[in-house]
């Protein structure tokens, strides 16, 4: 390491053409000054990207040099073959025989050595100080611009400075060498990591004089544009700085079109190639580096945008040998594009995971939503227009839910923290006028955190519309930004849209059963993890309410948002819950989730019912007796019970999910109640969930493994319980079907985020399986024949959907290619091959495939109490049968 020439960093370098000895004769002497000159170009042009396609070309004539030469240059010989061949075994062998020869120089050494502080002089070329040598000014600035980043960086981390780091040493730098974006471009992305973070300070606090191409490298074309623009120039800025034409004595061959990020103005006219599609489609921000870098060997990354998006016409597909003037053609297109419409409806719930921020906007221009587009093309009539004929379809507000979808995946794109999003950023991006697609967007700036900075009185302006998917995604919003802050004014706004905790004789207010599970949701979310003793015991009454007035829609959804509103507020808190013992709320969630006879809780239920009769609070319509509604209770009480003990590993409350153990016992479960069940219990003993098959067979009945055979029917066997007659075979097969599941949505919830081979080829299995038995099972006609002992093709395809999640949890953000493949299969079916497609199979899928490219491939799931919940709200395993559908729980959520 401490000789001159050895493998280690050397001590000092020799002058270009001085000879180690007396002797050496003047063709040595020349070749020596040929092969430090030329490498030198070769390690100029390593830090430039735009003439990366020059070093094939240098590399065997730098080789022969060394060659030729002879010993002293050994060293240099095995740099060359080591980059051409890209093997690892020659450079040490070579330096260890010839410890006395030359070291060549090395700029990417050079430069980690001045971020370390070290002595970088050795590792330069020894003509690197000549000036005369033009052809190495790209390193010189390179150098320089590293060597402002070091003393940038040490005013940064300086003890003694009092004041806030001084970004002008690196924009003086910038300024001196007429750095232009489009020359940071051309750094490697290794490179510019470090110049960009120093760039990322600068934006934020920017000085008012410094020059207008400063400014649009640091992306702030608002302060550009008052600037005064070049004399050789007629356009004002910031346009003038991007579009004007190079001096001549800054020209490169090799110069290569990029284009500027996040800019209204594009340095090349080959974009507009790309058309509107690509610039507006929701998914701008995933064109980075570091996407493509990660994703450099294949084009997943681009089908992916392809296949989320929402912003263009796509192509309608007509039977073949149909004849276009058959009077019943209209009919067939209206209901392909249909059928389309459906797909591309619950599109915007993948895409806002695939790019969840991605984006920085600029504050002095709108944000604009993508469009969502319901029309197609027809290739065989030179991609002429169709559009969908809004008086066919079932309801005239099919739209409200997935524009909503629409704005919150616009929203998603915003990173958290960004400075630029303050109060007036966002009043400025209000619409005139109410639509579903801001209210989306309100939601999801709440859920990025920028909500925070609104007064009262804007939230008031919001609700003053009156306007139902506003007021949602202004209650989510609000409370997803004020977690667990347990703030008094936005708890008063929550429970001013639950009228049944207003006080009597309070104004009767009218609102939709929607806006009322949004508000107990967000009661959970502004209470998060604070065992609070009044919320807890709110959001457990509302959870058996009974239906108050005869407009009462969704009871499931309503009683379900009570019960992930009471596990957030005691989220993972287990036992160790204080204030809450006396209260029994584990036996009271248990009866709300299994029934029984108990007699205690039948007369609290009866004491409930008898004060809401007397308010005056009892439908007309809906009639319910005191005791409770398995079908509404139970899903709510068991995301309740399983949010309080999550990851506990508490045996006794595990025990409470217990599954039926006997034919005679399925009489009194559902059996997709049998999935959260199994889910739960699994999720309470965390530690014991394993990647194994055998750990999944376990959570399924043994009456059920036996039951079932490895195709999916069930056997009639003599040695199976001799009361498998009590039941019919179909509910057998469900049972099986749902228990498995579950116990794979347990196994992607504990290993989301890792890329666990083991889980990824079980829930791979689980799901090639699914889909043999689905081609084997009858329609939903024909279930109830005596003969169908499989379990029907709607119930397997919600079951493949819900799997295809939990394996996307596993993969999340590494973009698998088996598991796209797999999930772009899912995605491509149709209705004529695979049976009915739903809205449901659509979202899940998409979804899934947005959840595989977390974050454009940047972002993967935690397994924190609060990543989990967040998950398992966003995974109930029953999604919308349509686009208005809110039965079992809140689109929103």
């Amino acid at each position: 390491m401490g000789q001159e020439g050895g493998e280690g960093r050397p001590k000092g370098r020799e002058s270009v053409g001085a000879g180690s000895g007396t002797g050496r004769k003047l063709g040595q002497t020349q070749l020596w000054l040929l092969l430090e000159s030329l490498h030198a170009l070769y390690e100029d042009c390593r830090l430039d990207m735009t003439r990366w396609p020059c070093i094939p070309s240098l590399l065997p004539l730098l080789r022969g040099l060394a060659t030729l030469i002879g010993g002293e240059a050994n060293q240099y010989e095995a740099r060359y073959e080591l980059d051409m061949s890209e093997s690892c075994g020659v450079g040490p062998s070579v330096a260890e025989r010839m410890p006395k020869c030359r070291c060549p120089a090395d700029m990417y050494q050079a430069l980690v050595c001045v971020i370390d502080s070290s002595d970088h002089s050795a590792w330069l070329p020894g003509v690197l100080d000549n000036e005369k040598a033009e052809h190495l000014d790209w390193s010189r600035r390179v150098l320089r611009l590293y060597l402002s980043v070091r003393e940038y960086c040490f005013s940064c981390f300086s003890k003694d400075s009092a004041e806030s780091p001084d970004p002008t040493i690196v924009i003086r730098t910038l300024i001196r060498d007429s750095w232009s974006l489009r020359d940071l471009h051309r750094l490697p992305f290794g490179l510019a990591v470090p110049v960009q973070e120093v760039i990322q300070d600068c934006r934020d606090n920017p000085q008012l004089d410094w020059p207008g191409a400063v400014y649009m490298i640091l992306n702030r074309q608002d302060l550009a544009a008052n600037c005064p623009a070049d004399d050789d120039s007629l356009l004002n800025a910031p346009y003038s700085l991007n579009l004007q034409v190079r001096s001549k004595e800054r020209q490169d061959h090799h110069e290569v079109d990029f284009r500027i990020k996040n800019s209204s103005v594009s340095a090349s006219n080959n974009t507009a190639a790309e058309g509107t599609r690509e610039r507006n489609d929701g998914m701008s921000g995933i064109d980075k580096d570091s996407t493509r870098l990660r994703f450099s060997q294949d084009l997943r990354l681009k089908e992916a945008r392809k296949t989320l998006s929402s912003s263009h016409a796509r192509p309608v597909q007509l039977p073949k040998g149909m004849d276009l003037s058959h009077p019943e053609t209209n009919n067939v297109q209206q209901t392909k594009l249909f059928e389309m419409a459906m797909k591309t409806m619950a599109l915007p719930v993948g895409r806002g995971a695939f790019s969840l921020s991605t984006l920085t906007p600029l504050p002095t221009e709108p944000f604009r939503i993508p469009d969502l587009i319901l029309s197609g093309t027809l290739p065989h009539q030179n991609n002429a227009q169709i559009t969908l004929d809004t008086n066919n379809l079932v309801t005239q507000n099919m739209l409200d839910w997935p524009e909503f979808h629409n704005g919150v995946a616009a929203g998603l794109q915003l990173a958290k923290g960004q400075a630029q999003l303050t109060r007036t950023w966002i009043v400025y991006n209000k619409s005139v006028e109410p639509s579903n697609s801001h209210a989306g967007f309100l939601m999801a700036l709440g859920l990025q955190g920028h909500l925070g900075c609104l007064s009262i009185t804007d939230i008031y302006r919001y609700l003053s519309q009156e306007d139902d998917m506003t007021t949602i995604g202004v209650l989510l919003g609000v409370s997803a930004a004020s977690t667990g802050s347990m703030d008094t004014t936005i708890s008063k706004m929550l429970f001013l849209h639950i009228p049944a905790r207003h006080p009597a004789h309070y104004p009767e207010l009218e609102l939709s059963s929607l806006i009322q599970a949004a508000a107990l949701v967000g009661v959970g979310l502004l209470y998060l993890g604070s065992s609070h003793r009044i919320m807890t015991e709110v959001l457990l009454e509302e959870i058996i309410r009974k239906p108050s007035t005869d407009s009462w829609r969704d009871q499931e959804g309503y009683a379900l948002a009570a019960g992930i509103g009471l596990g957030l507020v005691n989220l993972a808190r287990g036992p160790s819950t204080k204030g809450l013992s006396d209260m029994d709320l584990e036996g009271k969630l248990c009866y709300f989730m299994n029934g029984g006879a108990t007699f205690k809780y039948s007369n609290q239920m009866k004491i409930a019912s008898d004060s809401f009769a007397a308010a005056g609070n009892v439908s007309a319509q809906v009639m319910e007796d005191n005791l409770i509604n398995l079908n509404v209770t139970s899903p709510a009480a068991a995301y309740a019970l399983g949010l309080m003990y999550l990851q506990t590993n508490d045996k006794t409350i595990a025990s409470r999910f217990s599954n039926p153990e006997s034919n005679f016992a399925l009489d009194f479960v559902r059996p997709d109640f049998i999935l959260l069940r199994v889910l739960f219990r699994s999720l309470i003993m965390w530690n014991e969930v394993k990647a194994t098959s055998t750990w999944i067979e376990e959570q399924i009945p043994q009456f059920l493994r036996n039951a079932v055979s490895e195709d999916g029917s069930v056997q009639h066997s003599t040695n199976i319980d001799i009361d498998i007659c009590e039941v019919d075979p179909h509910t057998i097969a469900q049972c099986h079907l749902y228990a498995l599941t579950g116990a794979s949505i347990a196994l992607g919830v504990r290993y989301a985020g890792s890329s666990d081979r083991d889980a990824k080829k079980i829930l791979l299995d689980n799901i090639l399986k699914l889909l043999t038995f689905k081609s084997k099972s009858p329609d939903i006609a024909m279930v109830h024949a005596s003969t169908c002992n499989r379990a029907d093709k709607p119930t397997l395809e919600q079951c493949i959907c819900v799997i295809a999640l939990s394996l996307s949890l596993v993969m999340a953000g590494s973009g698998d290619l088996e598991t796209f493949k797999l999930l772009r299969s899912l995605h491509m079916r149709d209705n004529t091959k695979s049976g009915r497609i739903t809205y449901a199979t659509s979202m899940s899928v998409s979804m899934a495939i947005g959840f595989l490219f977390l974050g454009g491939g940047q972002l993967s799931f935690g397994t924190s109490p609060k990543a989990i919940a967040a998950i398992l709200v966003s995974l109930f395993p029953h999604f919308p049968t349509s686009t208005t559908d809110n039965r079992s729980l809140l689109q929103a959520l």
